[in-house]
């Protein structure tokens, strides 16, 4: 019997393995069976009527004819396609994804656990773990695959457990709508029993109809696992601080600083600013009630010492707080001890002018110039640096911090003079300071060249009040640092000095400032308290201008606080204004090149501002079109530096010895701008990842419920997960797969041989008939 399954193996030309398993015969393209009737009777007429017209015996002409049908059905038979086939089939396993969080969000302390509080990522490592029977069920029959997310997915790692190894929360974003997405992308067309999301439902971008609407279609059901306590806990947290990047030594330097207190909490709330270096506390301030939401407090540091100072803004919330990370923000700030350069121009004596003037003079720390215009020539000019002539060109003006300008006409300055204030304000960040006055300020100066300086408009012809008005500060003053005029222990703004029954706080003479009358980018720092029936007008009025900033203040009777309380009140509200002023267009130091980032503190992404300055412009001819900064890079302070790439400056038209750059930072860290050629000329950039997990750490799970109900999946509590393995929760969703094994027989040796042996034997009965 070999040699026959040999010889019938060579003829079909079958495998080697054709023993094993069971073929069955069929056709490539089948025909039913009624069409093989009809092509069987078919080919037996074609037989028939082909040796019609033959004059051979009946048994012949039949047998030639039987050989012709037998032939044609054959050709039939081949063209159909015979084989055979193996039947073979293959299961594709379901997919379960399994989601993780690891944002960190999940770093907040809220689920107690046996009388202790744990982590939301503690919880989340307990219930992975404690499941691994689960897991391992589960894996038996389907393939389970974690996956970890915040911004983004990725894909697990697996430890020889068989169970994830989450690693650190640490994700500054959480993203569950697109890594539902992207999961269900992994699975590409694979069946999947369904998702099983485990987080804290704190997201930035949620799941979106159309996704969850995709879910529902394709029959994938997302369970959820809450993460961290169902009820809201309370957190105070920092979230901006803003202060200027630089200060005179023995300034009173106003640090903004944005808090928020989330639902849940109570009790009193303290906030502080210490400098790090000495520990020494510079301030204070303390909040007992319970409102919740934001809030701006102010604190003031001083600085004794010049130099980089180091300073940090703390709360301490008594009862418990959700998140600590967020209860301090640092900042530097850099103390320059030199003094405040200060041009005063004036039209006449009047009281407020020689008030001032005095003032500049006898204060430590302002070298003044003070420019009187009705004096005639043999007047000697005062201040500490005297003039003979007002500043004509930028270079002359460069060297002041700030200018005030009383009640002057606009024809006093020439159009060269109007450009270079304008230019010193805008682009070095000087400030500027308007006083009203009952001739010029303001009218004299529309359709000037520094009337876009001004923080009113109109036609500036502004009339003056018909009584007498007392002033009191805003709230946007008291942040800022201005008008805190009273001293320890409780700063601020005395009551006396807005009630108009003590007699000397009524200013005679003040201008009426309509709110229509200001710009859309001016803010009040202070208004009328009393007259003018009672309606709070302007008084004080700021605005930016470019990098610096611009005051109009509309009454010249600040002098009569002196009859209060000497001049205590009247110094410390005008120290304080021109100090304020004085910051933004001040230098560092008087190096022959400096280098200034804006802002100093960035996050991730934002642009900054790099500028350098060069004291002497002479001092690089012939001055290059562009230069280059290099930026390193310390992830810690004390950490060695890593290159982070260089800014391009290019050369400021028109003003001599500024090039100018913006640097996009793509990585955190403190950061080193130094000028290429230029040793020890460097500035320092914090910059920061965007942190929108501690911006509100309050877990969601009205959101996960949300996302379970749209798709008909469950909320699963986390340590519940044995409930996986209902199947109602993951349903069989495997898919079998057929692939047979297919041998074709029309190409075979048998094939062959019938073809060549039918018509040879319907030719040798013709040829042995006589009929060749």
């Amino acid at each position: 019997m070999n040699w026959i399954e040999s010889t019938v193996a060579w003829l079909l030309r079958l495998p080697s393995d054709h023993a094993a398993g069971s073929w069955r015969f069929g056709f490539e393209r089948p025909i039913p069976g009624w069409a093989w009737l009809l092509a069987a009777v078919a080919a037996v007429l074609v037989g028939a009527w082909s040796v019609r017209a033959s004059t051979l015996p009946r048994g012949r002409r039949s047998l030639i004819a039987a050989l012709r049908a037998l032939l044609l059905l054959l050709l039939a038979l081949l063209l159909t396609g015979p084989m055979l086939t193996l039947p073979r089939e293959r299961v594709e396993p379901d997919w379960v994804l399994v989601v993780a969080d690891r944002s960190a969000s999940l770093r907040v302390g809220d689920v107690e656990l046996d009388g202790a509080m744990i982590s939301r990522d503690a919880q989340l490592e307990r219930a992975v773990r404690g499941s691994a029977a689960v897991w391992k069920e589960l894996d038996a029959t389907r393939r389970v695959v974690f996956l970890g997310f915040d911004a983004g997915l990725r894909e697990l790692e697996i430890d020889e457990q068989g169970l994830p190894t989450l690693g650190a929360a640490d994700g500054m974003a959480t993203e569950i709508g697109p890594a539902i997405s992207a999961a269900l992308d992994r699975a590409a067309a694979r069946p999947v029993a369904g998702v099983v999301l485990l987080s804290d439902g704190r997201t930035t971008v949620p799941p979106e109809r159309g996704l969850l609407r995709r879910l529902s279609a394709e029959g994938v059901r997302v369970h959820v696992v809450p993460l961290g306590a169902d009820a809201p806990s309370g957190d105070h947290a920092i979230r901006a601080i803003e202060a200027p990047q630089r200060a005179f030594v023995r300034d009173e330097v106003p640090i903004e600083v944005d808090l928020d207190r989330s639902p849940g909490v109570g009790g009193a709330l303290r906030v502080k600013l210490v400098d790090e270096q000495s520990g020494r506390l510079l301030d204070a301030a303390e909040f007992d009630d319970a409102e919740t939401g934001r809030r701006t407090v102010t604190l003031i540091g001083r600085a004794d010492d010049p130099g980089e100072r180091s300073w940090r803004v703390e709360i301490e919330p008594q009862g418990r707080d959700l998140v600590a990370d967020n209860n301090s923000k640092s900042l530097r700030i850099e103390i320059v001890d030199r003094p405040i350069r200060v041009l005063f121009v004036e039209g006449y004596p009047r009281w407020e002018y020689r008030y001032l003037k005095n003032l500049l003079v006898r204060e430590h720390g302002i070298e003044s110039s003070v420019m009187l215009l009705s004096a005639d020539r043999d007047f000697a000019q005062e201040g500490n640096a005297p003039l003979t002539r007002l500043p004509r060109t930028k270079e002359e003006f460069a060297g002041y911090d700030l200018i005030v300008i009383g009640d002057v006409p606009a024809g006093a300055f020439s159009s060269a003079q109007m450009e270079a204030i304008k230019d010193l304000v805008s682009t070095r960040g000087a400030g500027v300071l308007w006083i009203g006055g009952a001739r010029q300020m303001p009218r004299s100066w529309k359709g000037s060249a520094l009337e876009e300086l001004l923080p009113i408009k109109g036609s500036l012809e502004l009339e003056r009040f018909d009584e007498s008005v007392t002033m009191r500060p805003t709230p946007r003053a008291l942040r800022l640092g201005l008008m805190r005029v009273e001293g320890a222990p409780t700063p601020g703004w005395p009551e006396a000095l807005s009630s108009p029954d003590t007699g000397w706080s009524r200013l005679e003479w003040a201008q009426r400032l309509e709110p229509g009358d200001l710009k859309p980018t001016a803010e009040v720092i202070a208004e009328t308290a009393s007259g003018d029936g009672g309606r709070a007008s302007p008084l004080l009025v700021s605005m930016r201008y470019g990098a610096g900033q611009s005051m109009y203040l509309a009454t010249d009777e600040t002098w009569r606080w002196r009859y209060g309380r000497g001049e205590t009140l009247p110094e410390r509200f005008w120290l304080q204004l021109l100090r304020s002023l004085s910051r933004s267009g001040m230098h560092g130091s008087d190096r022959p090149v400096e280098i200034v980032v804006e802002p100093r503190r960035a996050e991730i992404g934002d642009p900054v501002r790099v500028e350098v300055e060069f004291r002497d412009p002479e001092a690089i001819r012939p001055a290059p079109s562009r230069l280059q900064a290099s930026v390193s890079i310390s992830r810690e302070r004390s950490a060695a530096p890593e290159d982070a790439g260089v800014v391009e400056l290019t050369q400021v038209e028109g003003i001599p010895g500024r090039w100018v750059g913006t640097f996009f930072p793509d990585r955190s860290g403190m950061h080193a701008i130094s000028l290429q050629g230029h040793a020890g000329v460097t500035a320092e950039l914090e910059v920061a990842r965007t942190d929108q997990e501690s911006a509100n750490p309050q877990a969601d799970h009205a959101l996960l419920s949300h996302i379970a109900e749209q798709t008909q999946g469950e909320v699963i509590e986390p340590d519940s997960l044995h409930r996986l393995l209902r199947g109602d929760v993951l349903p069989n969703r495997a898919v079998t797969i057929e692939n047979p094994r297919i041998h074709s027989l029309w190409d075979t040796p048998l094939a062959l041989i019938l073809l060549i042996l039918v018509p040879a034997v319907e030719w040798s009965v013709r040829r042995w008939s006589r009929l060749a």
